[in-house]
């Protein structure tokens, strides 16, 4: 049981009761009486099967005694393997409205939510690749913000990734694909599907202490959309190639107290030439923060419809100690 108060919902008596339903189901189910607003009940719910994990949790308030509406959430997740290689999850997420997680959540990291993402995914392994199907719709909680302001659904996202060493040479073929049809709910966004493919070569050079990797990429990106009607617009392809080298050295040395401490200087270097992107739409991508990853990426930019020209050089060098 949890006992508290908080000036939006005054005293608060949680009294959660467990209920071993089966060897692979199980639910708690909490009445939380609160004094300011009335009594919710909350629960979360799991199941376990051959193929399948999944939880639906959620909260129901009838009448709230100062909104004078029905309140509620509820969440469902799902993690399926139906074969050894295909799997299939889901993340689905709702609330009633925009003040809910400010009224009835106790986490900072809960009320300064600013969307719920909800998505199902078809994933499909196989040695190195990876093929995967997706439908998300992003939803902004903030009721008031403006409709242009708001994600893109991505109905469907397929992609396709991975790498294969060429036979008889020490080359590996690598490529990044992506189709994914952008809606929203402002019509008068621009619209439309995206098509990506990025082939590259890449020459993996490693020891025991230094690794060397060459690569070249070729991006080729390509638009159909319209302009939140039916009038296509008529957009440029993006093509560039995308030219880096990545290098390091290990070194280390065993301490008096046995601890291994490492020294590992590495070296990126970064060309990608300019092209006038002004007319390409940009439907999922801006600057990404500056980070230590970010050093080491060949695009400044966190989405596909921007890429950052550049002529650079990153010099790094990282220490460990290590319990042997």
């Amino acid at each position: 049981p949890q006992l508290g108060t908080s000036s939006s919902r005054g005293l608060e008596l949680t009294v959660p009761w467990y209920w071993n339903i089966a060897e692979n189901h199980d639910a708690v189910i909490t009445p939380n009486y609160m004094q300011k607003r009335g009594l919710e009940l909350g629960g979360k719910y799991r199941y376990l099967t051959r193929s399948t994990n999944g939880e639906l949790q959620g909260a129901y308030l009838p009448d709230d005694d100062i909104t004078m509406e029905d309140r509620y959430q509820f969440r469902y997740l799902q993690r399926s393997q139906i074969i050894s290689n295909l799997s299939f999850s889901a993340d689905i997420h709702d609330i009633s409205d925009s003040d809910y997680f400010n009224d009835f959540s106790n986490s900072l990291g809960t009320t300064s939510l600013t969307h719920l993402d909800r998505n199902a995914t078809l994933r499909y392994d196989l040695s190195n690749w990876q093929m995967k199907a997706m439908v998300q719709d992003i939803k902004t909680i903030d009721e008031n913000a403006p409709l242009d302001t708001r994600p893109y659904e991505r109905l469907p996202q397929l992609t396709l990734t991975g790498d294969e060493e060429i036979p008889n040479s020490p080359l590996l073929f690598t490529l990044d694909s992506e189709y994914v049809d952008f809606t929203h709910e402002d019509d008068t966004k621009t619209t439309g599907s995206r098509l990506i493919v990025r082939p590259g070569l890449s020459l993996p050079l490693s020891g025991a202490a230094w690794f060397l990797k060459p690569a070249i990429e070729y991006n080729h990106t390509q638009y159909n959309v319209t302009d939140g009607g039916s009038t296509k617009i008529d957009t440029p392809d993006l093509n560039l190639p995308i030219t880096s080298i990545d290098s390091g050295l290990f070194f280390e040395r065993i301490m008096q107290n046995k601890l291994i401490h490492t020294l590992e200087p590495r070296l990126f270097y970064l060309y990608v030439p300019y092209e006038d992107q002004t007319d390409i739409p940009i439907f999922d991508t801006g600057e990404s923060t500056f980070s230590m990853g970010t050093m080491f990426r060949e695009n400044r930019f966190t989405g596909p419809d921007r890429i950052g020209d550049t002529n650079q050089s990153t010099v790094a060098l990282t220490s460990r100690l290590i319990d042997a």
